[in-house]
């Protein structure tokens, strides 16, 4: 799979959906901030990032990541991460970024994460 495609949704009034796939690298993180940047300008400050097309992640990707999780933090919201591959995973919790996201299995688990 090629360079990172990200799609976004809003849910509700307060909630955004991004869902990412391909390759989330130097060449395209940037991408993911703005989709992250552009929802909580608008007032949609529970953000659920969709990992689980992503084939691979380098550390960049992860510093887009942590970037969204202070842009919503910024704006007193929520951001819940969906990784259903095991090396995404495995990136994240190497680094010890386990312990900043909330990482879900499904998109559904990941809503249900930023609405509590």
């Amino acid at each position: 799979m090629g360079p990172a495609v990200f799609e976004g949704e809003g849910v509700g009034e307060y909630i955004h959906v991004v869902a990412v796939s391909g390759e989330l690298d130097l060449s395209n993180s940037s991408g993911l901030v703005r989709q992250v940047e552009s929802a909580v300008r608008s007032g949609r400050n529970c953000v659920v990032i969709d990992l689980s097309g992503v084939t691979h992640m380098d550390s960049t990707g992860l510093a887009a990541l942590i970037e969204s999780h202070h842009l919503t933090q910024a704006r007193l919201g929520r951001l819940a991460l969906v990784a259903r591959s095991d090396s995404i995973r495995r990136t994240i919790e190497v680094r010890g970024l386990d312990r900043l996201f909330t990482i879900l299995p499904t998109r559904e688990e990941g809503l249900d994460a930023v609405c509590d």
